[in-house]
């Protein structure tokens, strides 16, 4: 069962009402963040209410997340995000932008996330912000990111007086349970549409199933991901225990995984292209599966 959490996030030329966060119990747990309205000569504030009990998120700061002054072309805001599982469970969890009103303005805003380490998670239009996954939280722990919206200089004052508001929801769930061959996927790579677009860093993580049962101990595995760099010729990128490039990461996790952060300003992908990602042990292939890049 998954729970609802929402911040209001809303910014007028006149008054700045307050912001809403709620959790409440639903499919999944929804994280509902940020309203924006631009042109405005006030801050926002942020307020938290929360409800529910199967997963107890809580974020950092509670208020004043956004201080948006009057924006204008070439203008940016940025604002630090922390979400922490207070829960007693592991979930993985991602984030959507949902507009609610003011599509002109929406369209053409700019979005970069940057986790705790500085790694670029998003980077492209707000609008174009589906289903991106963040990782994975163990009970106890917590993930910091940057959020910077920034209004394109060349956009110049076609959108002057002009609002938009929106919603980023944060979306949690349990691991999931689709198995493939040896392996099982975390999001994102637990989908067969997923896509990753260039610049970005994509979390590539995974369980060994061991009869049945995931694999708690730590295997001298391979990453193997092959398709074309950027320039359009073939390439294999390999991940390894043994070298260290592939991690298992068991801190605070009841179910341990393996991972790696495929950070596209490293590895190149080419537009439109299919990737194959394969798990082996040896000379033994575990599983394998597909994602694609984008623009």
């Amino acid at each position: 069962m998954n729970r609802k959490s929402k911040i209001n996030f809303i910014s007028k030329r006149i008054q700045s009402p307050t912001k809403t966060l709620r959790f409440a119990l639903g499919l999944g747990l929804i994280f509902l963040v940020v309203y924006f309205f631009f042109n405005t000569p006030t801050a926002s504030i942020f307020a938290v209410e929360t409800t529910g009990q199967e997963f107890k998120i809580v974020t950092t700061p509670e208020s004043g997340l956004f201080r948006v002054p009057n924006m204008a072309p070439g203008d940016k805001v940025s604002a630090p995000l922390a979400v922490k599982n207070m829960g007693q469970r592991d979930f993985c969890y991602d984030v959507t932008a949902r507009l609610d009103s003011g599509d002109k303005l929406y369209t053409i805003l700019e979005l970069i996330i940057k986790d705790g380490n500085g790694k670029i998670r998003y980077l492209g239009k707000l609008k174009d912000l589906q289903n991106i996954a963040l990782g994975i939280l163990a009970a106890g722990n917590s993930e910091s990111y940057e959020f910077t919206i920034s209004f394109p200089f060349e956009c110049g004052n076609d959108y002057q007086g002009k609002m938009t508001s929106m919603t980023f929801i944060f979306n949690a769930t349990e691991h999931p349970q689709t198995l493939d061959g040896g392996i099982v996927w975390d999001p994102p790579l637990e989908k067969p549409d997923v896509t990753v677009r260039k610049g970005i860093v994509m979390p590539i993580k995974f369980h060994i199933l061991n009869n049945g049962v995931l694999d708690k101990e730590k295997r001298g595995v391979d990453l193997v991901i092959t398709g074309n760099d950027s320039s359009g010729l073939p390439v294999v990128y390999k991940f390894s225990v043994v070298d260290g490039t592939l991690d298992w990461e068991e801190h605070g996790l009841s179910n341990p995984h393996y991972s790696v952060m495929f950070d596209t300003s490293i590895y190149p992908v080419a537009p439109d292209t299919f990737y194959n990602a394969k798990v082996k042990y040896g000379d033994q292939i575990l599983g394998t599966t597909e994602f694609k890049s984008g623009h």
